[in-house]
């Protein structure tokens, strides 16, 4: 049903199918493994044979039997039975690729052991799977993983044999076509994909070669047809060949099955060449030849020389003989020697096919290499063999010559060739030369010198390549050691040989072996098998001719045999060299000597009496030493170290070789070997005579002594700055890896075993290429130490010996497994492996001994060497994960000062102990300590963590109070110790830890440390800030003040994202758990605390987000008695609001600024008053020539924050009203300030809305009006000032109420007694209006005059205007009336002063030290603040805000010390503002560009007073007064260059002279600038084209329109005047620009229209008069309507609709 969930189901549902699949096949894999080691019982038989039917009962004998009690066996078979036909359809290729991956997990797991050739025939399908992993499991399951497309191997990586079915069975099943066995279809070879065919190919070859016999003949032509089937498809002959990737992994396998096959069976080989299978020899050839895979290619050479190599399968007997002749014939060997001699020589030239060179290569070194073979078996040679020779002779000059090819195909190929052609079969002793190949070869040995030299070094320098000749040198320069060539040829072979061994000599140490060292493997392999190439029994050696030198001498090397030059030659000159890769090339060179010497003197006893074996006898102790030696060397390198290691191993082996076999003496010399190296790494003697063991003095003193003074003086220097030189130890290995090495040589001589020492060594060594398949048989510890010596290499026995020394040998093993130096620790932790076993096995061993490693790794923490407390800090990372409370030792909980001795050791003291050891590593010199320190510290938190969280201690634990001992341990010295480091890490550390303590830990436990823990984390927001922010952040300030502000706000998001913010808010939500006493007693104070002594502005920032979350969560934390600054809150309100004027940042100051405003919602309301006077004082001191905007908008940011947060506050005003009187007027003129106004309307609004919620009475009273007087006080102060900005600040306010209606007469009540309420109201109005208007004009009339002055006229103007407008009030009524009405005093300024007749500055108050000249003043007075590096704020000053409680003593201003202005004094001295007619005041600069606009303002100003007062008796005298001056400047010309008066004057005079016109002005026959027909005149003059000023023609039209409307009816009547009228609007044609002109100039005939009519006799006689004009002013009027402009056209439609009547 499961295998059907997963065909079918969808894709939903197949997950839960999967899941349940594989805990079904997990249940069956423990029930096999359970029933295969004995019969289980099983309770509930009835049920469980009801639930699965394939267990059985085996019933016992008795009759009366219970099921129940009956033992069950699990059959197996029936389960096999079942499952295949379920496999089978879950495995085809049409089924869901998780139906395919079960099918093949299921006969990996379950099927395997219970039917082998079942499951291998359905893994070998799905092996092919298109699925990667299901592929995967199934070559998984057939062992197959690791060694597809390589040599076919029957055991596993590890050493264990692969299970394998019969060969016949398994080929019966796979690649026979006989199905009639089979009750259902199964797939055979030719069903499964290609990958599955060379899964099979490659399976069966496994299971050929791990028949006992050999295979069945049956089963074996059967495979050999299915081999031969496959490679028949990839012929030429047979058509196109597949070169798809799928094929060539195929054709590599089938290749490579092929040649096992012929390899292993001689049935196979005698097939093939008696033509009873497909493929033929000659079909082989040319398949290797021709086939497009490389690996193919060789595999099929191979094939064809073991054809070749078996002489008894070719029919090449005569007379019982041998016939060579016969066997060149039926082999057709010269006819393949010649085509690949063919092919070789073609590389001479540029037209070559590689693949077919590389084939040929293979090809015919394989033809060598068997008649070499043939040549020695058979001494009687044919001359067909003798020819065949000449070719194989030619073929190997053609290989030399390709060793130097540039593709590096071609060259390792050629390489790989000559290492074939001159291999022989195991053998001690190589074969002769045969002399038919010394030429040849001679060629090839001089070619492979000169590639060695040329690949090995320099620009064309080539690991790969070096590496392959040097294999060939080893082969070629063994093969040569015997010739039979003449004398001259054996000579220059000699002499070749010699340079091919200097030649290998060379690339020790070479630019290649910098590039692989594994080259020094290679090459150590190629000179032992030259020195050990031939030494029979009874041989003699030629010796030199002269004494061993002293020193090494290539002359003296030349002479020795190959066995002693290859020692001599490594020991005195490589091991000697200068150059340290020479010297680390030296070891596996060594090692491959000895251990080949080892390994076969292990198989074979009488190897011992070869020259090479007894060579290296002689040497021993001096090869050892060279171990030794390069084991110590600082400059060795770990594949150096290890081969050391090993090499050392390899001595020990070969004299227990060597002991067998000989006399006591070499007994004793195996003991003398052991002594000298337990000695080496045991014991201490003076300059180092221990490799392992050195001290900084001594080793000086040795570099001394040995002349080196320069360096020991450079060692000393680095010592001096905290640099440690390298110094005794092995290689660069630690001290820890030291110890490790010492402890494991004393547990050998107290076990009286000297040989675990070397299997220790054999178990350390940690890198791949001693586990490679090349290497792997040759550097084993079975194949070293031989039967006598391998036992001691196993690791069950090694451990059971070092048990008793594990107490000691754990901690120095996990030190040095962690050891700073990757070398070192990688050695080690393969030698921690081998000891302990890894996983579970070493965890348990650490259990067994955990105090005593915690206590002595926490020793070696403080060590005076670091690479020891490096070791020791990770060590402890580690062993700490996961501990209990009771694993720890127990205990109880321990003051913080309590120093327990060490027998004595707790939980609680071993934690501090921690603690400590690892704030010291984190603030160590050395930067591998630290780090080592930060992971102690990371498991050390997550240890704390689990044991101070109640609900993940374990509840069998003895002491069910360990979260609370731990936690009241661990938590002041956290607080205390932690937080108070110097070291940043530290503090990081103690605070993420007291960070996880805080989420877990119950509240009463943190209670006594909670206030000082919240001071703490306040303090070390700033502490453990990088100071490079700091610097960057003033760096970035001088540049841009932008970048100031977002790296402010960046940094206090890292600091509200850090690790002490999360800590201090957890600290800050347990606040509301403790006891209120301790809430107020200890934790505000030491908020305030923070926030008076931090010198960083995060810590600032954080001090305010406590308060208000404080305030927020847990307000009664503020509530203290009493209102004096000793007061906490008051004192912590004082030094918030100071703070966040002095903070430079915006983001820390609107944080203070919000804690501000939270903390004075909970403060006394008189602490707030008094602290608000205060403010608006300091506002007030920071204007004008103080001026200072920073302290302008933390004024106001600090209202705005009462006002928002405390509006409560405004409720309560205190006796003096302090929120009425101060704040709002304050706030009310601080709207218009450009860097505060938007918090002061913030102010205005929020805590107006409180102020205003008082009873109005009759009237509803704006609050501008309720707090009039009090507004009228602060806006005459800014009036006042020196500031230009303060008085336009003041101009706008004035401005304002005046357009509100509060600086105006009060309007009229619907109700008819509240008269006396209105005149009240009006008094209340009037008062403020007079005040302001005598101090505003004071201002107007200084001679001076300043930039927003127009703004003052304006005001003045206005204010004016809305009291003289009022009908209501009539007459002087000085109670009432702010401006005294009579416009016929013309010389008073103020009512009686006679201003104009006196001097001015006897009357009117000096106003400040103001300019003559006007200068600019800027928008903004930058306050250019110097930046500096943060630094904690001085509240010395701040303490001083609210000394005293909240008074306002100042008097309101009276009315009736102020002047009332007269309405024509005003008028007068807005004239003389914007004329020059004071012949005084003429001067160049009176309409300079810099006043105009100030001019203009003043005339604009009269016109704008002239017409809110429109009395015909008033304006009658003051235009007589006024006509004059204003008729003399519009009568100027403005075109004229001499004339100094800008037409925007002659505008606004115009303006002026119009609005000064009464109803019914006619020619009085007095005042002559009263005649009609001369303004008419006037105005016509000004509205002609000639005038270029389009505003003065706009003006001079509507002065005429308004002389129209007041002109007395007979004067306009005048033909005169309206002949000039209507040429005014005749002129609008031609001003086709402005349309203001063209509009205002209509309005002439719509006013002559309106005044005529019949209506009245007076209008009556207008229309007589303008009838004559009436075509003239029809034809104006119609061509006005064709006028682009809407508003044109509207003015001419309502003329012609006017005039439409008239007759």
């Amino acid at each position: 049903m499961l295998f059907g969930c997963l065909m079918n189901e969808t894709e939903t549902l197949k997950p839960r199918a999967i899941a349940a699949l594989d805990s079904l096949l997990a249940a069956y894999c423990k029930l096999f493994e359970k029933s295969s080691s004995s019969n289980a019982k099983v309770e509930n038989v009835v049920d469980i044979l009801q639930s699965n039917p394939w267990l059985q009962t085996a019933h016992t004998t008795s009759g009366n039997h219970d099921p129940n009690e009956s033992q069950m066996e699990f059959n197996f078979d029936r389960l096999s039975n079942s499952l295949q036909p379920l496999l089978w359809n879950a495995a085809q290729t049409t089924q869901p690729k998780a139906s395919r991956h079960a099918a093949a997990k299921w006969a990996f797991k379950l099927l395997k052991p219970s039917d082998l050739i079942s499951a291998c025939h359905i893994l070998s399908f799905v092996s092919g799977d298109k699925d990667v992993i299901s592929a995967s499991v199934a070559k998984d399951g057939l062992g197959l993983s690791y060694q597809l497309g390589d040599e076919i191997m029957i055991t596993s990586n590890e050493g264990e044999e692969i299970l394998t079915p019969d060969f016949a069975e398994f080929v019966k099943v796979v690649f026979s076509s006989d199905d009639t066995n089979i009750s259902s279809w199964r797939p055979k070879y030719w069903d499964f994909s290609p990958r599955g065919q060379g899964v099979a190919l490659r399976y069966g070859s496994m299971c050929l070669l791990s028949d006992l016999y050999g295979g069945d003949e049956e089963a074996v032509s059967i495979y050999l047809s299915r081999i031969s089937e496959t490679l028949q498809t990839f012929c030429v002959s047979s058509g196109p060949t597949r070169k798809d990737r799928d094929s060539i992994e195929l054709l590599d396998e089938a290749s490579i099955c092929l040649a096992c096959c012929l390899k292993t069976s001689q049935f196979a080989r005698q097939a093939v060449v008696g033509k009873t299978s497909i493929l033929s020899h000659e079909v082989i050839g040319e398949l290797s030849l021709t086939v497009p895979s490389s690996k193919s290619r060789r595999y099929l050479a191979s094939a064809l020389g073991y054809l070749l190599e078996d002489i008894s399968i070719w029919n090449c007997l005569v007379d019982g003989s041998f016939s060579g002749k016969e066997w060149v014939h039926h082999s057709t060997v010269e006819i393949i020697i010649k085509k690949c001699l063919k092919k070789l020589n073609s590389l001479s030239t540029d037209f070559f096919v590689v693949s077919e060179i590389h084939g040929a290569v293979f090809l015919g070194s394989t033809c060598i290499r068997a008649l070499r073979l043939l040549a020695d078996r058979e001494k009687s040679h044919s001359e067909d063999i003798d020819n065949c020779m000449k070719c194989g002779s030619k073929i190997l000059s053609a290989l030399g010559n390709g060793l130097l090819h540039k593709d590096e195909v071609i060259g390792n190929a050629c390489s790989n060739g000559i290492s074939i052609a001159l291999s022989c079969n195991n053998q001690k002793d190589v074969m002769v030369l045969n002399k038919l190949l010394s030429d040849g070869t001679y060629e090839a040995l001089r070619l492979l010198s000169m590639a060695l030299k040329k690949f090995g070094h320099g620009d064309l320098t080539d690991a790969n390549r070096a590496s392959s000749l040097s294999e060939a040198a080893g082969v070629i320069l063994a093969a040569t050691t015997v010739r039979e060539s003449p004398d001259d040829v054996g000579k220059r072979v000699g002499a070749v040989r010699l340079e091919c061994v200097e030649a290998l000599f060379a690339l020790l140490g070479s630019s290649s072996y910098r590039k692989d060292q594994e080259i020094g493997l290679i090459i150590g392999e190629s000179l032992a098998l030259y020195a050990d190439s031939y030494s029979p029994m009874g041989a003699t050696w030629s010796q030199p001719t002269q004494p061993r030198p002293a020193n090494f001498e290539s002359s003296y090397a030349n002479e020795l045999p190959p066995h002693a030059q290859v020692i001599y030659t490594v020991l005195e000159r490589e091991n000697k060299s200068n150059s340290p890769h020479k010297r680390n090339a030296c070891a596996p060179v060594l090692l491959a000597l000895v251990a080949r010497v080892a390994r076969i003197s292990h198989k074979d006893s009488s190897y011992t009496k070869r020259a090479l074996s007894l060579e290296i006898r002689e040497h021993l102790v001096d090869i050892q030493m060279a171990f030794l030696s390069l084991l110590a060397d600082p400059k060795s390198k770990q594949l150096a170290r290890e081969s050391c290691c090993i090499g050392l191993s390899a001595c020990h082996g070969f004299s227990l070789a060597t002991s067998l076999t000989s006399d006591t003496n070499h007994r004793d010399e195996t003991k003398i070997l052991n002594e000298r190296l337990l000695k080496a790494f045991g014991q201490t003697t003076k300059h180092g005579g221990s490799a392992f063991m050195e001290s900084r003095h001594q080793h000086a003193q040795r570099m001394r002594e040995n002349g080196n003074e320069d360096q020991a003086s450079a060692v000393s220097m680095m010592e001096d700055f905290g640099m440690e030189s390298e110094v005794g130890g092995t290689a660069g290995l630690g001290e820890a890896a030291l110890g490790a090495y010492r402890e494991m040589a004393n547990a050998a001589i107290m076990l009286d075993r000297p040989d675990i020492l070397y299997s220790l060594m054999l178990l350390s060594v940690s890198l791949p290429v001693w586990t490679a398949s090349t290497f792997r048989g040759l550097y084993s510890a079975s194949s070293l130490l031989g039967s006598e010596g391998c036992s001691s290499g196993k690791t069950d026995e090694i451990k059971k010996a070092l048990m008793p020394y594990l107490k000691n040998l754990i901690p120095r093993l996990l030190r040095a497994c962690n050891d700073p130096n990757k070398q070192t620790r990688e050695q080690m932790e393969s030698l921690w492996i081998g000891i302990t076993g890894g996983g579970s096995d070493a965890r348990s061993l650490v259990n067994d001994h955990l105090l005593s490693t915690i206590d002595t790794l926490m020793e070696d923490a403080t060590n005076k060497l670091w690479r020891a407390r490096c070791g020791a800090c990770n060590a402890l990372a580690e062993i700490i994960v996961g501990r209990s409370f009771q694993d720890l030792g127990g205990g109880e909980a321990v003051a913080l000062d309590d120093y327990p001795s060490k027998n004595s050791l707790t939980a609680t003291s071993r934690l501090l102990l921690l603690f400590r050891v690892t704030v010291r590593s984190l603030d160590d010199v050395r930067l591998t300590v630290r780090e080592s320190g930060e992971s102690l510290s990371r498991s050390l938190r997550s240890l704390t963590i689990r044991l101070c969280d109640p609900k993940t201690s374990d509840p069998n634990d003895i002491d069910s109070s360990s979260p609370a001992a731990v936690a009241s341990t661990v938590l002041p010295w956290l607080v205390r110790k932690g937080l108070n480091q110097s070291c940043q890490e530290a503090v990081g550390f103690a605070v993420s830890t007291i960070l996880g303590i805080v989420e877990v830990a119950q509240p009463k436990t943190l209670q006594p440390v909670l206030p000082e823990l919240i001071g703490s984390l306040l303090m070390a927001m700033s502490g453990l800030e990088p100071a490079a922010l700091n610097y960057l952040q003033t760096r970035a300030a001088a540049q841009d003040s932008n970048r100031f502000e977002q790296l402010e706000r960046l940094r206090l998001q890292m600091a509200q994202s850090g690790p002490i913010s999360g800590a201090l808010t957890k600290c800050l939500e347990m606040v509301k758990s403790i006891d209120s006493d301790v809430q107020k007693s200890a934790v505000v104070p030491q908020i305030d605390s923070a926030l008076r002594c931090g010198a960083g502005f995060a810590t600032r920032a954080a001090a305010a987000d406590a308060v208000s979350m404080l305030c927020t969560q847990c307000p009664s934390v503020f509530k203290h008695a009493g209102t004096s600054t000793s007061n906490p809150t008051v004192r912590l309100l004082r030094a918030l609001y100071y703070a966040s004027e002095r903070e430079q940042g915006t983001g820390a100051r609107t944080k203070m600024i919000f804690a501000f405003g939270n903390l004075a919602a909970l403060a006394p309301g008189s602490s707030v008053r008094s602290l608000a006077l205060r403010l608006c004082q300091r506002y007030e001191l920071a204007t004008g020539s103080n001026d200072d905007p920073a302290a302008r908008v933390a004024v106001a940011t600090a209202l705005r924050a009462i006002s928002v947060r405390a509006s409560n506050q405004f409720g309560d005003g205190g006796s003096n009203d302090i929120w009425v009187k101060k704040v709002l007027p304050l706030a009310y003129l601080g709207r218009n300030d450009k860097e505060a106004g938007s918090l002061f309307q913030e102010v205005w609004d929020e805590g107006g809305s409180v102020a205003n919620m008082k009873e109005n009475g009759p009237f509803a009273m704006q609050l501008q009006e309720k707090i009039l007087p009090h507004l009228t006080k602060v806006l005459i102060g800014a009036l006042d000032e020196v500031s230009w900005d303060r008085r336009v600040l003041a101009c706008k306010c004035l401005d304002e109420l005046c357009h509100k209606n509060i600086l105006a007469p009060a309007p009229r009540s619907i109700h008819q007694d509240s008269f006396e309420d209105l005149r009240q109201r009006n008094l209340y109005r009037a008062s403020s209006s007079k005040i302001i208007l005598s101090t505003c004009v004071n201002l107007i009339v200084s001679s001076r005059v300043w930039v927003g002055k127009e703004d003052l006229v304006k005001t003045t103007a206005t204010i004016a205007g809305n009291w003289m407008s009022q009908e209501n009030v009539s007459g002087d009524d000085y109670e009432i009336n702010p401006i005294s009405k009579n416009g016929t005093i013309w010389d008073d300024l103020f009512v009686n002063d006679s201003w104009f007749k006196k001097t001015h500055e006897s009357i009117i108050e000096e106003n400040g030290d103001l300019n003559e000249t006007m200068v600019e003043p800027s928008d903004v007075v930058e306050n250019t603040k110097q930046i500096s590096e943060e630094v904690a704020i001085d509240f010395s000053e701040g303490d001083k805000i609210l000394l005293s409680e909240d008074n306002d003593d100042e008097e309101m201003m009276d009315s009736s010390s102020s002047y009332l202005v007269t309405y024509s004094g005003l008028c007068r001295i807005l004239l003389e503002e914007g004329l020059q007619i004071s012949p005084k005041a003429r001067s160049k600069t009176f309409y300079s560009i810099d006043v105009l606009s100030y001019r203009a303002a003043s005339l604009s100003a009269l016109s704008h007073l002239l017409k809110s007062f429109q009395h015909a008796k008033y304006l009658r005298e003051l235009y007589t007064k006024m006509a004059g001056p204003l008729i003399d400047i519009i009568s100027s010309d403005s075109n004229d260059e001499n004339d100094n008066i800008p037409p925007l004057i002659i505008a606004r005079a115009m303006d002026c002279l119009g609005s000064s016109m009464w109803k019914g002005i006619q020619d009085d026959g007095e005042n002559t600038f009263t005649k009609i027909d001369l303004l008419v005149k006037l105005f016509l003059k000004h509205c002609r084209e000639k005038q270029i000023a389009w505003t003065i023609r706009e003006a001079s039209a509507i002065a005429a329109t308004k002389l129209v409307f007041c002109a007395e009816g007979s004067a306009l009547r005048r033909v005169e005047v309206l002949h000039d009228l209507i040429s005014c609007s005749e002129l609008c044609f031609k001003d086709k620009k402005f349309w203001k002109v063209r509009c205002e100039k209509l309005k002439i005939l719509k006013f002559l229209c309106k005044r005529a009519g019949k209506d009245s006799n007076e209008m009556q006689l207008m229309l007589e008069a303008l009838l004559p004009l009436k075509e003239k002013m029809t034809r104006v009027a119609k061509s006005s309507l064709t006028d682009s402009e809407s508003k044109v056209t509207s003015v001419a439609s309502e003329i012609i609709s006017s005039m439409s009547w008239w007759p």
